[in-house]
């Protein structure tokens, strides 16, 4: 009876180390996304002062996720405009093209600018394409901050339609 009881208990501990070492191994598929972040993200859009008043920065796996919110009281089409940037597998200073990946060219940095709809259309978007103009040039990066330099280049998905933003700066600590 102590031999079988003793082969048991052996099984259990073998079930319960595997079932830890499971759970610790999987990926976290929500990102944590943190209440406060401080800094900034200013840019001119096609010559215009534009300044975020809501900043969100997160992290999920591999890729920083980086986005601004202006909001545009008394417009009636549009809410607010953000600018959304996604830093994919870089932790080091640097300068990097900005841009959807191509037939033989892959970008480390995406990013688009985004008029929100305040009625029943729907959403402008316009995506950043390389075009030897699309850069982000990381100061400083870490775990929980960033600071970078960037312009971009974007387009419509048709393409009927295009704007510029200049002199970007964002410093942000999330």
């Amino acid at each position: 009876m102590i031999k079988i009881m003793k082969h048991m208990y052996k099984k259990i501990f073998l079930l319960l180390a595997i079932l830890f070492f499971v759970g610790c191994s999987k990926e976290e598929s929500n990102p944590v996304i943190p209440d406060t972040v401080q800094g900034f993200i200013l840019c001119l859009v096609n010559f215009s002062s534009w300044s975020a008043e809501e900043l969100q920065a997160y992290r999920e796996q591999n890729t920083l996720y980086l986005k601004g919110t202006k909001y545009i009281p008394g417009n009636s089409m549009y809410s607010s405009s953000e600018i959304n940037l996604r830093i994919i597998n870089l932790n080091q200073p640097g300068t990097f093209g900005i841009g959807e990946n191509e037939p033989g060219l892959q970008y480390f940095v995406k990013g688009n600018y985004t008029l929100k709809s305040s009625g029943g259309s729907s959403d402008k978007k316009y995506t950043a394409y390389y075009m030897d103009y699309s850069l982000l040039k990381i100061t400083s990066i870490s775990t929980n901050s960033i600071e970078a330099d960037f312009n971009m280049v974007l387009f419509t998905d048709d393409f009927t339609d295009s704007l510029y933003i200049a002199g970007g700066k964002l410093n942000l600590e999330f």
